[in-house]
């Protein structure tokens, strides 16, 4: 995974009433990017069954001053698609869709939260998506996905091969 330097330290003590086991901390050029450890009684004491659990948690603003300092500049870039299955049996059609985007140097997301398509543009629209596009069963089985613009609210179904042409052409 590219990581060259890395320690174990076995005498990290933090929030013990939490952890069951190990706990462990990551961090990048003398940066802590984030911690976590061994939970196996959480769920029980938040009211679940019973369930051996790992977490982990991660600052955003420690990576990106992490990646600062190996000279890695953070794009913010305006998000370009959004990327909304329109049931969860095509999750993975989308996602394969987001990765052919994000490989043609589109800035995607995928909305992962099974919304309603009414709720999911919505969603799009406040994380200010140029594009939505829309994976639905019935298309993907005639090899289509519909593109909506964001902007004006039009719609157009498209071959799935000729996805990212479309998108590119606007």
């Amino acid at each position: 995974f590219g990581v060259n330097d890395f320690s174990v330290d076995l005498g990290i003590a933090r929030g013990l009433e939490y952890y069951t086991d190990f706990v462990f901390e990551v961090y990048a050029d003398n940066v802590q990017l984030g911690g976590g450890g061994r939970y196996d009684d959480l769920i029980q004491i938040l009211g679940g069954d019973p369930c051996p659990a790992v977490g982990v948690g991660l600052g955003i603003d420690r990576i990106a001053q992490a990646l600062g300092k190996q000279g890695i500049k953070i794009s913010k870039e305006r998000l370009h698609c959004m990327v909304l299955p329109a049931r969860g049996e095509v999750l993975g059609e989308a996602l394969a869709i987001a990765m052919k985007l994000r490989q043609a140097g589109f800035a995607t997301d995928v909305d992962l939260m099974g919304r309603s398509l009414t709720k999911a543009i919505s969603y799009a629209d406040a994380r200010g998506a140029r594009y939505a596009v829309v994976v639905g069963p019935r298309d993907l089985k005639v090899g289509r996905v519909t593109i909506r613009d964001m902007e004006s609210g039009n719609q157009r179904r498209v071959p799935r091969e000729k996805l990212v042409e479309e998108l590119s052409s606007g």
